[in-house]
């Protein structure tokens, strides 16, 4: 059986977190340089256009080798139809790709047919709820990025979603200043020098 977690989002995970630090490294290096006068004209004479470039480099990071502009492929699984079309739309205006199911069972179809970079799940669903869904997924040896966006906020149902494997947790309604960080965060997954 083949993975539903292709190679090309680990590559671009590895992409991202180095040009994260590459970004990181140049701003430290324009703030030591703050007393030489004004930090931007010294980053302009220093780097020429790296600002470009690291922006370039970005989203190449982030998007599919087909070219498609949009940042991620985000699958959104709600039942709430209104829930669904606010988080959808969030994520939308943020550049991504956005699918939609209405139920863990479409969400599972959803996920063999169209491959997403990242899921965007409630936790109470008819026919599968989210935690049938994430250990289906899990069971078949996926390691898709998961984040969960229920207005359940019990402690026992977190810890669960944990165990499952979930890469974040935002409470509804949801908000564009906590979604797409979680979400981002959850794609491009831990920094490779988080573990030295």
């Amino acid at each position: 059986m083949t993975s539903l977690f292709p190679l090309g989002v680990r590559i671009r995970r590895n992409i991202s977190a180095s040009v994260d630090r590459l970004e990181h490294w140049f701003e430290m290096r324009v703030a030591a340089r703050v007393d030489l006068g004004d930090p931007a004209a010294w980053f302009a004479s220093s780097f020429g256009s790296v600002g470009f470039w690291l922006n370039v480099g970005k989203r190449v990071g982030w998007c599919r080798s087909s070219g498609r502009s949009a940042m991620a492929r985000v699958l959104v699984i709600d039942d709430s139809k209104f829930s669904r079309g606010m988080t959808s739309r969030i994520l939308r205006e943020a550049g991504h790709e956005v699918l939609e199911a209405c139920d863990g069972e479409r969400g599972l179809e959803a996920v063999r047919e169209h491959n997403p970079d990242c899921v965007v799940l409630d936790l109470l669903m008819p026919v599968l709820d989210g935690p049938g869904f994430l250990g289906r997924i899990r069971g078949e040896g996926s390691e898709l990025p998961v984040v969960i966006a229920s207005a359940d906020i019990q402690a026992s149902s977190r810890r669960m979603c944990e165990e499952l494997g979930i890469s974040g947790f935002v409470n509804k309604p949801v908000r564009a200043d906590e979604l797409c960080p979680c979400v981002q965060r959850a794609i491009r997954g831990p920094a490779t020098g988080e573990d030295q």
